[in-house]
């Protein structure tokens, strides 16, 4: 059902972008402008990560018992506008990496599956098959009673010396 409904909302566009808005945002001649445009992206050095640090905190406060789900990146779109997958791959590295290493160990990774027809809506958001492989880790996770994580977390996860560093 998925690939079915996946195939029919992505028929206007080889991106396997939905219908929708692949008609109102870029198609066109809108896409031109687009072609190679996040060739010099870099998510792996970020103030961000100590933004992840404070969540990671708070949950812990809390004592909330969450799922981490990473999100791939539509592959066809990667390569056209030039997003590295290498960069991308060491950014869920360095996610993860600063997640395991504190205690949070339901991670479900799915940025591998980009590549997968319509794993994705868009560029950057679930499609048909990705939310079937959220939902078949989701679901087991919020039926079953799940022990709370024994957590440690680590300043240095605030730092500035962790918000350049490259994980590899």
């Amino acid at each position: 059902m998925a690939v079915k409904l996946g195939r029919h909302d992505t028929s206007n566009n080889r991106y396997g972008i939905d219908n929708s808005l692949y008609s109102h945002r870029l198609s066109h001649g809108r896409m031109k402008r687009l072609k190679n445009s996040q060739r010099h992206y870099d998510y792996r050095q970020s103030p961000e990560y100590a933004d992840l640090q404070l969540v990671l905190t708070t949950f812990k406060q809390q004592h909330t018992n969450v799922m981490f789900v990473i999100p791939p990146v539509n592959a066809k779109w990667s390569r056209y506008t030039g997003l590295s997958t290498s960069m991308m791959q060491q950014t869920s590295t360095k996610i993860t990496q600063q997640l395991r290493r504190q205690g949070f160990t339901n991670i479900v990774d799915l940025s591998r599956d980009g590549g997968q027809d319509y794993f994705m809506q868009d560029t950057i958001h679930l499609g048909w098959r990705g939310w079937l492989a959220v939902d078949k880790r989701v679901q087991p996770f919020l039926e079953n009673a799940q022990p709370l994580p024994k957590l440690h977390l680590n300043d240095a996860y605030f730092s500035k010396d962790w918000q350049r560093q490259i994980v590899k």
